[in-house]
C-alpha cells in the first residue's frame, strides 16, 4: 500500500511537471506572438521615430511604479479575501497572483487567472482560492461598469463629436444600468449561494457546499472594503492610462483623458478576446474613443499612432511584465492532486 501511494505520488508530481511546462510555453508563444507582431512593432518603432530626443527612462520607471501599485493592491485584495480559509503572506498572495496573470495568458479573457490562483495553494484549497479570486474580480467588475458608466455618460452626452449618437447612448446607459443592477444584488446576495446550492439534494453538489461554506462568512462591511480596494487599484489603472497617454503624446488633458478612459475600460471589459486579438481589440477601441482628441500629433497624421503606442506599451507593462514574473513561479502550480 506504501509503495502504491509513492507511485503515485511520483506519478503525479510528474504530471504537474508537464502540465507546468505546456503552460509555461504556451504562455511565452503567446507573449512573443504579439511581441513581436510585425504591425506592433512597425507601429510603435514608427511613432517613436517622431518623438523629439528626450528620455523616457523616468516616465516609464513612473508607469512600472504604477504597475507594482497596481497588482500590490490586487494581492492585498486577495489576501483579505483568503484569510476566511487559508493565511497568506503579502509576497504569497502576490506571487500567486502574477502567476494568474501568466496561466491566463492561455485561456479568453484571462479566466485562466482563477487556475493559476487556486492551483498555486495547497491540497484542499484549490476549489477556495479560485472562487476567492472570482469575488475578488467580480467586485472589479462592478466598479468596472459603475465607472464606465460615467465615461459612456461623457462620451455619448458631453463630447462635441459624439452627439449624433446620443439615442444609441441612452439604449446603452440603459442596458448598462440593468447590468449594474443585478451586478450589485448578485455581489451582495453572494453569501446565499451555498444556500441556494443546498435545493438541489445530489451528494457532490453537498460537498461543494461544505467547500463554500467560507461564503457565509463575508459580511457586508467586508464586501464593501473589498469594492473599494478594487476602486482604489481602478483608480491607479485609470492614471496609468492617463499617464501613458500624456508620455506618448504630451497632453495634460486629465480630466478628459480618465473621463474617456473609464469608457475604454468599460468596452475593453465587456468584448471577449482571446490573447492572440487582445491588443488588436484594445487598440481599435482605444482609436475609437482617443483618436479624435486634439494633439499635436494631428499636424504629421499621427493622430491614431500616439493612441496605439500607448496602448501597447500600457499592455506590456501591466500583463506582460507581470505574466513574465510569474513564469518563474509556475512550477508551484500543482493541478493533478
Amino acid at each position: 500500500m506504501l509503495k502504491l501511494k509513492n507511485d503515485t505520488a511520483k506519478i503525479l508530481k510528474r504530471l504537474n511537471i508537464i502540465a507546468s511546462i505546456f503552460i509555461l510555453v504556451l504562455s511565452y508563444f503567446f507573449v512573443c506572438t504579439k511581441l513581436f507582431a510585425k504591425e506592433s512593432l512597425t507601429e510603435v518603432l514608427a511613432y517613436l521615430s517622431h518623438l523629439p530626443n528626450q528620455t523616457l527612462i523616468i516616465p516609464l520607471l513612473i508607469l512600472l511604479s504604477l504597475m507594482l501599485l497596481n497588482w500590490s493592491l490586487e494581492a492585498v485584495k486577495w489576501k483579505f479575501l483568503m484569510k476566511k480559509v487559508l493565511s497568506l503572506s503579502f509576497f504569497r498572495s502576490l506571487q500567486s497572483t502574477w502567476l494568474g496573470v501568466c496561466v491566463g495568458f492561455i485561456f479568453p479573457n484571462r479566466t485562466g487567472d482563477f487556475i493559476g490562483r487556486g492551483f498555486s495553494l495547497p491540497q484542499g484549497y484549490a476549489l477556495k482560492g479560485s472562487i476567492a479570486t472570482f469575488v475578488g474580480n467580480f467586485a472589479q467588475g462592478i466598479i468596472t461598469l459603475l465607472m464606465g458608466m460615467v465615461g459612456a455618460m461623457f462620451y455619448f452626452f458631453k463630447g462635441h463629436v459624439y452627439q449624433s449618437h446620443v439615442m444609441g447612448g441612452i439604449v446603452f446607459l440603459t442596458l448598462l444600468l440593468i447590468l449594474i443592477v443585478f451586478s450589485l444584488w448578485a455581489y451582495f446576495k453572494i453569501t446565499s449561494f451555498t444556500k441556494f446550492l443546498q435545493r438541489f439534494n445530489y451528494k457532490w453538489i453537498e460537498n461543494l457546499v461544505e467547500k463554500l461554506q467560507f461564503l457565509n462568512e463575508y459580511s457586508v462591511q467586508e464586501l464593501l472594503r473589498i469594492l473599494f480596494l478594487s476602486w482604489v487599484r481602478y483608480l491607479v489603472f485609470l492614471f496609468q492610462l492617463y499617464w501613458s497617454i500624456h508620455i506618448f503624446s504630451g497632453s495634460n488633458d486629465m480630466l478628459i483623458v480618465m473621463l474617456l478612459g473609464n469608457f475604454y475600460f468599460l468596452l475593453t471589459t465587456i468584448i471577449p478576446t482571446w490573447v492572440l486579438s487582445e491588443v488588436g481589440v484594445r487598440s481599435s477601441v482605444a482609436i475609437l474613443i482617443f483618436g479624435q482628441m486634439n494633439t499635436a500629433w494631428w499636424s504629421l497624421g499621427l493622430e491614431n499612432l500616439f493612441v496605439v503606442a500607448s496602448t501597447i506599451v500600457l499592455w506590456l507593462v501591466n500583463v506582460v511584465i507581470p505574466a513574465i514574473i510569474g513564469s518563474f513561479s509556475v512550477f508551484r502550480l500543482k493541478i493533478f492532486r
